[in-house]
């Protein structure tokens, strides 16, 4: 992939994959795109590389293993069946990239998924689903309600909703706050899709235990 922009200066192609790391303005982007797709691209055993210089342009280019098997085109076949969901996943990433990036990955593991840019288009989707959603994956820090403040809400909606919390900072559970009230797990940005489907297969199973312990 190329372009023939403004390029990106020296001292920023050093620290491109760094979670968090973005030139735009405050509130325009969180620096989460391009360490996803490093994720993304490491998790397949390739390789990322950027080529840019100030007023040329800039390339990046993706290298990954060559593969004789034929793509497939259910997640059965690459992941086993115990890693893969039927459920409904209520996604709630702020970053646009980010977000289709987890919604793509979770279509692929078989799940139904509704996605919101915030906790307050979140609330408003839940009231609005046919059915019920199994699990809230939602990004810790947003604009306006953060990821806490959601999963309390949604779980006084609903008290056997499992409730997935995800961030980039190192110290996840210092960014989310105290929580005695929820039963939470958290995932570090960026998300493998092992890393996401094991952590989904598990709050779904802790979610159906205290589902059969309150009856």
């Amino acid at each position: 992939m190329d372009d023939t922009g403004e390029g990106i200066a020296p001292e920023v192609q050093a620290r491109i994959f760094e979670p968090f790391l973005t030139t735009k303005e405050l509130g325009r982007g969180a620096g989460l795109g391009w360490a996803t797709a490093y994720g993304i691209v490491e998790e397949s055993q390739g390789v990322i590389h950027v080529e840019s210089e100030l007023g040329e342009g800039t390339r990046f280019l993706v290298f990954l293993p060559e593969t004789s098997q034929t793509r497939a085109s259910s997640p059965s076949l690459t992941l086993n069946k115990d890693m893969t969901g039927t459920e409904t996943i209520l996604l709630v990433e702020d970053d646009e990239a980010v977000r289709a990036l987890l919604v793509r990955q979770l279509e692929e593991l078989g799940y139904r998924v509704l996605d919101a840019a915030n906790g307050e288009a979140a609330l408003a989707l839940d009231d609005q689903v046919d059915g019920h959603i199994d699990v809230l994956l939602s990004d810790i820090v947003m604009p306006g309600m953060r990821g806490p403040e959601l999963a309390r809400a949604l779980k006084a909606r609903h008290p056997q909703l499992a409730v997935l919390l995800m961030s980039g900072y190192a110290d996840l559970r210092v960014a989310a706050g105290e929580l005695p009230d929820v039963a939470v797990e958290y995932l570090q940005k960026p998300i493998g899709r092992g890393v996401l489907a094991g952590a989904l297969r598990q709050a779904l199973v802790g979610s159906e235990s205290l589902s059969e312990g309150s009856s």
